[in-house]
């Protein structure tokens, strides 16, 4: 899990001036880069938001599904 974290750090570090949002939720956690944001605000931003997200059952899971995706 440490390492996930610190690999989560470095990559916000270097692609998003060194921020990230974790978010918990009932089921699950999820992670992006930077700060959470949506220009669709037309119908419902929070969940337009989090469907952007990396999730996973576990922090380190979502944070994984992350790195993976880049």
């Amino acid at each position: 899990m440490e390492k996930a974290i610190h690999a989560l750090e470095m990559l916000a570090q270097e692609k998003s001036d060194g921020h990230f949002t974790v978010m918990k939720f009932t089921t699950d956690w999820a992670v992006c880069l930077g700060s959470i944001t949506d220009e669709t605000r037309d119908w419902d931003p929070y969940a337009a938001t989090t469907e952007r997200m990396y999730h996973g059952k576990t922090l380190e899971e979502a944070v994984c599904r992350l790195i993976r995706s880049l």
